[in-house]
């Protein structure tokens, strides 16, 4: 028996050979782990388009404001706060002190690891 979802404009073939229903599972859980997949791409492509055309459209970095209350829950869904989104679709540089934060917190992590605790 073959059946077909229409998710999202895809047309996703489920094949289920037999009735059992660990076949049945496995193949369901398949085709989720591949739409979440296929999902995330689309959606950070949605989201980088997003903040292009925000970017073209003013000729600077937008503001918060600027955004509409959908577009900013796409953006940040993807990409966290607006700075670290900025620097990962490339319009603004990491900033150094960022950069400086992080390694900071590695290192902590890395120094209570030694000590032995285990959630560091």
């Amino acid at each position: 028996m073959i059946l077909t979802w229409e998710i999202h404009r895809l047309s996703l073939p489920v094949c289920a050979v037999s009735l059992n229903l660990s076949t049945v599972k496995l193949q369901s859980l398949a085709v989720l782990l591949l739409f979440r997949g296929i999902m995330n791409k689309e959606k950070k492509t949605e989201a980088t388009e997003i903040l292009m055309k925000k970017y073209n459209q003013l000729g600077r970095l937008p503001k918060r404001a600027e955004f509409t209350a959908e577009e900013l829950h796409v953006v940040k869904s993807v990409f966290g706060p607006l700075p670290r989104a900025f620097e990962a679709v490339g319009l603004k540089k990491i900033s150094p002190m960022y950069l400086e934060k992080q390694k900071r917190r590695a290192e902590r992590r890395r120094n209570a690891k030694k000590r032995g605790f285990k959630n560091a």
